[in-house]
This record gives C-alpha cells, structure tokens and sequence, in this order.
C-alpha cells in the first residue's frame, strides 16, 4: 500500500462520503456465527475507483441497479478482511465522518486476531462472543439511516 499523505487524506474524504465501514452478521446453514470486516467505496465513476484499487490494493465490481434506465452504472471498491484493518490504520487519522466506524471495526479486528476460534464461534469464551455482539450493535447505531434519534 503506497501513498503520500495527501493521497491517503483524500481517500479518507471519499470513505467519509461515499463508502461504508461496517460488520456484516455471518451465517452458516441460517445460524449466526460471528460477523466479517467490510469496508467499501460506492461511486458512478469508475476510474476514480480503479485509482483507489491501483494505490491500495482491493477489488472494483460493477454494481446492478434494479432500474438501469433511472440510474448510471455503478461501481464498488472493496478491500478484503485480511487487509481492511492495514488499511483503517493508513485513513483513520484523516477521517472526519466516519472516524467511530473505524475505531469499531479495528477493536474487532483486535478480536479476531486475539481468538483462536475466528470465525467460527464454537468454543470462543462468553466475554469474547459478548465484546463482538456489543461493536456489531454499536456499528448498527452509528450506520442507521434516517434522522438522528
């Protein structure tokens, strides 16, 4: 992951506008066992996109619109688990919005690497399973769409 300071601060800009920082409920066979890491960069301009995945790694897709006629093509720039924490740690000093989200997800992470059981549950210790319940809830609160409560 190469970048100048600059470049990262702008990074950091569009995660705050248009990407997300989040955990995702995992399921195996329809029971939940944990959550995963996603971060991701949502935008209409792809070479925007490709500059991101060129300076820091992840992946591009095209995202599919329920109506193409209303809307323009779309594009996503996600990074993977593995490597979602190196990179929080390389914006986080540049984020102003999403600054709590990054925070959260980088405890989890610290869960994650702390625990011999990841992703599975089984056999986790009660206070761990408790801690990933606790940041999931507090990323939903933080993530909700609407008026502030």
């Amino acid at each position: 992951m190469g970048c100048v300071d600059t470049e990262l601060a702008y990074i950091a800009g569009f995660l705050d506008g248009e990407g997300c920082i989040t955990l995702v409920p995992r399921k195996k066979r329809g029971v939940h066992n944990g959550y995963f890491s996603r971060v991701f960069i949502s935008n209409t301009n792809e070479s925007i996109l490709r500059w991101v995945e060129f300076k820091l790694g992840g992946y591009v897709n095209v995202r599919k619109h329920t109506n193409p006629h209303k809307h323009k093509r779309g594009y996503q720039w996600y990074i993977s688990e593995a490597l979602c924490e190196s990179f929080l740690l390389l914006v986080r000093p540049y984020l102003r919005i999403k600054g709590e989200q990054a925070d959260l997800l980088l405890e989890y992470r610290k869960t994650v690497r702390e625990s011999k059981h990841y992703p599975d549950r089984l056999g986790m210790d009660a206070n761990t399973v408790k801690r990933r319940n606790e940041l999931y809830q507090q990323m939903r609160r933080l993530n909700k769409k609407g008026p502030p409560l």
